[in-house]
């Protein structure tokens, strides 16, 4: 399973579950795989989707602790196992299985860490490229 595979199933996930989903979501020099934003409630998840390299998916994942409500790593169902599931308990981030659907092994828990300043860009942000996305001015494969 390829890292694109990944994004695309945990977005149609989310979206399934009233988020507007925003791929590739640039954020302090730095590129989010996928944030979900729920307008009604003002929910964010910032989810890092790596194959197998779990370690370098939790270092991105922390960053996103400064604006999301949850952070989530996904990863494929065959390389879930090398995931230290008390080192991401340890931060409050949660951890998806991927296959043909998304699986919740932990749950996130609220970041304790949340910068209302990054939290405001980040919802702007996701709310603008929704908006190029609908008029067909903005790929995030670009």
């Amino acid at each position: 399973m390829k890292e694109l595979s990944l994004v695309v199933t945990v977005s149609d996930y989310l979206d399934s579950r009233s988020f507007h989903t925003v791929t590739e979501l640039p954020f302090l020099q730095r590129r989010i795989d996928i944030v979900g934003y729920e307008p009604i409630k003002g929910a964010l998840i910032a989810v890092e989707a790596k194959v197998k390299n779990w370690q370098s998916a939790f270092r991105q994942a922390v960053t996103c602790l400064l604006f999301a409500d949850e952070v989530y790593i996904a990863m494929p169902t065959e390389y879930i196992h090398r995931v230290d599931k008390s080192e991401l308990a340890r931060f409050g981030i949660g951890l998806l299985e991927v296959n043909s659907s998304v699986h919740v092994v932990s749950k996130a828990i609220s970041s304790r860490y949340i910068s209302e300043n990054h939290r405001k860009i980040v919802i702007n942000r996701v709310q603008w490229l929704e908006m190029l996305q609908l008029k067909g001015q903005y790929n995030a494969s670009q």
